[in-house]
């Protein structure tokens, strides 16, 4: 039995060695390939959300091994294949203040500092990575198609944990703490974000008066859906997408406009009397609990209360750190200890910031928020001029909505790897327009500012 266990190890490690290189090549090749691995990561992390881990000093992941590899390829293109000039150089300085930090806070905190950067890596390799690359129109619509796709099995996922809340029989088991006190929210906010962009490409094709059989049959699943799993964060950063989504509708037809106006009013028409029927329904439960979860929101109960003082706490510990804390923030690995609310006999908690603004504040200081913060301008305000043209409108109209989303779900939530990918390709995008041979206005040639 020794000689078989100690063969399979072999042969597990052989056939590792082969695919590492493999991979590797097709990472570097082909965008397509890196976007199938984060998405793979991404539904791995949703099916089985506590994935083991190697005990190399600090616990190394799954993802730790797939997001290196896209940092070795995004890496290998700027460097071999001249990709640098692809990338906006404020991107690329970020990346620079936050590698100051880790590497800060590996001197003087050891493991701890990988652990708290971890998510900032993930975040910067993905962005890094799916911007080297050039998309068309096709390319980008096959993304949002598979974006929805993603969010379908997402909703696979949430309907087994609900029936297994209900029978006991589990496929696909949340963590042990779960994800708050409701037994609905059944997967995090960062995967129901997922089935959140789902709606907003849904309200997009419907304003553009496209893929109208995708919006319809997915629409009126996924938006109940997400309501029912309470994450009143994406909620908003929903709106917010749809709201810019519908800031552009009209210019496709009067038509789009109104079909998108009048589902978007029959959504949440129907949320209402959802709640309304299912109170004299044996699922009063399910209406209660999301009624309970929008008041608590609304007066700033539960953690929304608690994510204000935090964050009030940590902004006031930045702000008295010094010069150097200031311009740079703490290293990576620095606690992040507060009292979980006003009250002398609160608790003490050393969590996340609870809000990627915050965070990359604390961490990177004044500069490296600016970084941030530019960035992002630009890639908006480059979106929503291509938007108001005529060309590439309903792509650009898209990435625009779902970029929007993506940020203001970062105001009570951390950063993202998924959601990095969907900046990464707007960069991209916009590349490509600018450079396409068709013929372009001289008003969408300048909608391109210098650094994207």
């Amino acid at each position: 039995m020794e000689i078989v266990s100690l063969s399979v190890q072999v042969l597990g490690i052989f056939l590792a060695a082969l695919a590492v290189p493999i991979l590797a090549i097709l990472l570097f090749q082909y965008a397509e390939a890196g976007l199938v691995l984060i998405a793979i990561i991404f539904l791995l992390e949703t099916s089985f959300p506590s994935m083991p881990g190697l005990p190399l000093g600090i616990l190394v992941y799954p993802q730790d091994i797939g997001y290196a590899l896209l940092f070795v390829a995004a890496l290998a293109r700027i460097l071999f294949e001249k990709k640098a000039q692809s990338i906006p150089p404020v991107w690329m300085f970020f990346g620079a203040v936050l590698a100051f930090s880790f590497l800060v806070g590996l001197a003087q905190y050891g493991k701890n500092a990988g652990v708290s950067f971890r998510t900032y890596f993930y975040f910067w390799c993905v962005v890094s990575y799916a911007a080297t690359f050039a998309y068309d129109e096709t390319k980008v619509r096959r993304v949002l198609i598979g974006v929805v796709w993603i969010a379908v099995w997402v909703q696979l996922v949430a309907l087994q944990r609900w029936f297994g809340e209900a029978t006991g029989l589990w496929l696909f088991t949340p963590p042990e703490e779960g994800w708050g006190t409701s037994p609905f929210r059944v997967v995090s906010s960062f995967e129901a974000l997922a089935l959140g962009d789902a709606v907003v490409i849904a309200f997009c094709l419907l304003s553009l008066g496209r893929g109208l059989r995708l919006a319809r049959s997915t629409l009126p699943i996924l938006g109940p859906s997400l309501l029912v799993l309470q994450h009143r964060s994406v909620w908003l950063a929903v709106f917010a997408g749809i709201a810019t989504a519908m800031r552009f509708g009209g210019k496709a037809t009067k038509k789009s406009f109104n079909l998108a106006g009048t589902a978007f009013g029959a959504f949440a028409v129907a949320a209402v009397l959802a709640v309304v029927v299912l109170k004299g329904s044996g699922l009063t439960p399910v209406s209660q609990a999301v009624g309970e979860s929008a008041k608590r929101a609304v007066l700033l109960e539960d953690t929304a209360g608690w994510r204000l003082y935090s964050w009030q706490q940590l902004v006031e510990k930045w702000a008295g750190g010094g010069i150097q804390v200031l311009a740079f923030g703490f290293p990576f690995g620095t606690s992040a200890e507060r009292y979980s609310a006003e009250t002398k006999s609160a608790g003490v908690v050393n969590v996340a910031a609870h809000n990627a603004y915050v965070q990359t504040l604390y961490n990177s200081g004044l500069v490296g928020i600016g970084c941030f913060l530019f960035f992002a301008f630009q890639v908006v305000s480059a979106l929503w001029r291509q938007a108001e043209g005529d060309e590439y409108q309903g792509t650009s109209q898209a990435l625009l909505a779902l970029i929007v989303c993506q940020l203001v779900y970062y105001v009570p939530y951390g950063v993202s790897s998924f959601q990095a990918a969907l900046m990464g390709i707007a960069v991209g995008y916009l590349r490509s327009c600018r450079s396409m041979p068709s013929p372009v206005s001289e008003s969408s040639q300048r909608a391109v500012p210098p650094g994207l």
